[in-house]
């Protein structure tokens, strides 16, 4: 696939500036959302602070979806459709289910060097501002994932395992990853820095090391097998896997790249 190197950068920020548009969409859609939740009383903006702890596990879930969606996975379809067209395709082989067994097989015997770098990680004294920054977001996880009922399982199953696990995958593999190689030259490089970013972007710094091994985890699958449907079934599994064990073992062990 030849890909031409000088307009990498310009492709690079463009795509930047389609996830911001989408990120404004979405935080527009949650402050009408929480503005009609209030009666429409923009005087009580300046008295709640932030908006996303006003609203309902509901509401969360939707804009979990939402922010999702518009911010990455239609900033990431109309780019590799619109924007790089012949240049750069996501899907460069044939999908096999016998790739994506192995991929699996090789995903999962690579968890317990995670897990180590989770403890590592654990070692590692953060910044004052890191820390609030992975509260923030631990107190986040922690409204969505109450289950008091099924409807609550499956919207978790939506927002937490299958949107994720396509928005993220078309973003930091598709785009970011194949743009991040093009640009340096080295699918190495390429993948590591998808996968720094991957991790960067969670705001989570007390899983940080982990987070970025599973991108680069998925990167390399990726970039192996040659098509997204296997980093995405993979991230899938993992969230899901995780979610099966909050419900029915109320124990989670591997991060959610959520």
């Amino acid at each position: 696939m030849h890909f031409m190197s000088k307009n990498t950068l310009v492709y690079l920020f463009y795509y930047i500036g389609l996830v911001l548009a989408g990120l404004f969409v979405s935080n527009l859609l949650m402050l009408l959302t929480w503005l009609s939740a209030n009666g429409w009383q923009l005087d009580e903006l300046s008295y709640t602070g932030d908006i996303v702890s006003q609203l309902g596990r509901e509401q969360l879930f939707v804009q979990q979806i939402a922010s999702q969606v518009l911010a990455l996975i239609l900033p990431s379809v109309w780019f590799i459709r619109r924007i790089t067209n012949e240049h750069m395709s996501v899907q460069t082989q044939t999908f096999y289910w016998s790739f994506l067994v192995k991929a699996f097989i090789f995903f999962a015997l690579s968890l317990p060097l995670v897990s180590l770098s989770a403890y590592l990680n654990a070692l590692i004294p953060l910044a004052s501002w890191m820390e609030s920054s992975s509260s923030r977001m631990a107190e986040f996880l922690d409204r969505l994932l109450i289950f008091e009922q099924t409807s609550d399982v499956v919207l978790a199953f939506i927002a937490i395992a299958i949107v994720p696990a396509m928005a993220e995958e078309l973003a930091f593999r598709g785009v970011l990853q194949n743009l991040f190689t093009r640009w340096t030259g080295n699918s190495w490089s390429g993948l590591l820095l998808a996968a720094l970013l991957f991790s960067t972007i969670h705001m989570q710094f007390d899983g940080f090391i982990p987070r970025f091994l599973l991108g680069a985890l998925l990167g390399f699958v990726y970039w192996k097998g040659g098509n997204l449907w296997y980093p995405i079934g993979l991230h899938f599994l993992n969230n899901a896997a995780q979610l099966i064990a909050l419900v029915y073992l109320d124990d989670a062990t591997t991060d959610i790249m959520q």
